[in-house]
């Protein structure tokens, strides 16, 4: 599954951070299409970002930073 593109006004206005030095479990493979930043909507709390990251990308997580905007 690949990332879909969005408008980057619609994209600024919802986002309220960044998810940034993303870790994602690929259990070793090397998957291209996977971000290392990617910004998270305002509805999502701090608390769900790994679920969120997981449910949009199809791996789990290992880490990652927060860069507020």
């Amino acid at each position: 599954m690949k990332p879909r593109h969005t408008n980057p006004r619609t994209l600024l206005l919802s986002t309220r951070a960044y998810a940034v030095n993303i870790k994602w479990d690929t259990d070793g493979e090397d998957i291209e299409y996977l971000p290392e930043r990617v910004s998270i909507p305002c509805f999502i709390d701090d608390d769900e970002i790994a679920d969120y990251l997981s449910d949009k990308y199809g791996f789990c997580v290992f880490g990652f930073d927060i860069k507020q905007i």
